[in-house]
C-alpha cells in the first residue's frame, strides 16, 4: 500500500498484521512503534535511532542489519505464539510510559529546572 492512509484504516492494517517491521537505520522518534504497541502488534526494529529507546524490551531486534537475520528474527517469532503474547503484553506496558500528561509533566520539569 503506498501513499496517504487515514486513521481508522492504519489502524486495522497494524491490528490485521502478524508483525510491525521497522527498519529504519534513522528513526527520530518511532512513533510508529507506539503506534503498533497501541493496536497490540509485536514489533520487530533496527537497533538504529531512536528506534531501540522507544522499544525497549517490548520489540525484537535482529542480530544484524542484514536480510538473513532479519527473516530469522521473523521466522522464529511467527513460530512462537507465546513469545508473539508476552510482546504484545510488554508493548502495552511500554505504551503507557508513553501517557501525554506524564509526558507533558516531564518536560515541564525540565524547563522549571533549566530555568533556576
Amino acid at each position: 500500500m503506498t501513499g496517504y492512509v487515514d486513521d481508522g484504516d492504519l489502524t486495522a492494517l497494524y491490528q490485521g498484521a502478524s508483525l510491525y517491521l521497522a527498519p529504519s537505520h534513522h528513526e527520530g522518534f518511532g512513533i510508529p512503534l507506539l503506534e503498533a504497541f497501541a493496536c497490540d502488534c509485536p514489533v520487530v526494529a533496527n537497533r538504529g535511532g531512536a528506534l531501540p529507546e522507544v522499544g525497549g524490551d517490548a520489540a525484537a531486534y535482529p542480530e544484524a542489519a542484514t536480510p538473513e537475520a532479519w527473516a530469522a528474527t521473523i521466522r522464529d517469532l511467527l513460530a512462537d505464539s507465546g513469545r508473539l503474547e508476552q510482546m504484545r503484553h510488554r508493548g502495552r506496558a511500554r505504551l503507557a510510559q508513553y501517557d501525554w500528561n506524564e509526558t507533558a509533566r516531564l518536560t515541564l520539569e525540565v524547563y522549571e529546572e533549566a530555568r533556576r
